[in-house]
């Protein structure tokens, strides 16, 4: 890949709080249209990997550049940046007084200036992406966690981001919720929209990921193909993850 297909370059990002190190010392790169899984157990570092890539916490060193632009440094705009990068969080962070299409709307008309019929019209297009366009009407208390998650995606999609950053965002469902905010994801894979996909849905990873990486005490301890890491992973680490996964997936089935 050339240079200018590199969407986001990460080198030697640095994060400690209260004296704890939770990133020390992560670079990688994603090309235009791939497909990043992150996994790794709780406490690795890969939230706190997010929120320093879009500037929500700061990182202590490292740099980190979004098309070829720094946005590390001292110049950069943080809320311009947030613009250009799609996030989606655990939780759903809908505003509960705001239909489903408000919710989606609302940062095109404040944000992008947007006219209310312009911003409308794009805001049932991104939901009917993600097969919510009948329940474009009702109100967050009205959905299902699955279908709030799914808001939160299209409310993402419609500013038109670069890059997707997707934060476990099935870690807050009930498990027979879980299939329908995948099923929306592995499509958006398919149309080669880059993302960043921090989750322990295995099967996910499998089918989409171009690459799995694999975080450990702050650091990225192997990445590859999906087949590799799952399959035949380097470090004891990853086999020992994979194995306790693997052993849940067979229990359940």
């Amino acid at each position: 890949m050339t240079e200018t297909n590199v969407v986001l370059k990460v080198e030697g990002l640095q994060k400690s709080f209260a004296g704890n190190k939770i990133l020390d010392g992560v670079s990688f790169e994603i090309d235009r249209g791939q497909i990043k899984v992150i996994c790794g157990p709780s406490g690795s570092g890969k939230s706190t990997l997010l929120r320093c890539l879009n500037l929500l916490t700061m990182p202590d060193k490292g740099r980190v550049w979004l098309e070829g632009r720094e946005i590390t440094n001292e110049e950069s705009n943080a809320n311009s940046v947030r613009q250009r990068i799609g996030f989606v969080f655990q939780e759903f962070n809908l505003f509960n007084h705001l239909t489903a299409l408000k919710n989606v709307s609302i940062a095109l008309e404040i944000v992008k200036k947007m006219g209310k019929d312009e911003a409308k019209a794009l805001a049932l297009k991104e939901l009917e992406k993600v097969n919510l366009a009948n329940d474009a009407h009702k109100y967050p208390a009205e959905l299902s966690g699955g279908q709030k998650q799914r808001v939160a995606i299209a409310r993402a999609l419609a500013m038109n981001p670069v890059i997707m950053f997707y934060d476990e965002p099935t870690s807050a469902l009930d498990p027979h919720l879980i299939g329908e905010v995948l099923d929306v994801m592995k499509k958006l894979a398919q149309e080669k929209l880059t993302s960043i996909v921090v989750t322990h849905e295995i099967g996910f990873a499998r089918t989409v990921a171009d690459e799995i990486m694999f975080m450990g005490e702050g650091r990225i301890l192997e990445h590859g193909p999906p087949s590799q890491i799952i399959e035949n992973p380097k470090h004891e680490v990853v086999r020992q993850f994979f194995r306790r996964i693997n052993e849940l997936y067979r229990r359940d089935e």
